[in-house]
């Protein structure tokens, strides 16, 4: 059962959130955050300095 849920296509969307708490995403999205360097920037610096 957990496998068929692991390989639907599930899209999710936070309109319901903006709707009901007015709430307005003020920061990056994850992939353009990700994109630019923000995460994992210890890992790269390591793997970069051996």
């Amino acid at each position: 059962m957990f496998t068929n849920l692991v390989t639907m296509d599930l899209p999710a969307s936070n309109l319901i959130t903006r709707e009901t708490l007015g709430w307005e995403p003020t920061r990056p999205r994850l992939l353009d955050d990700l994109d630019n360097g923000n995460y994992f920037a210890e890992r790269r610096n390591f793997v970069a300095h051996q």
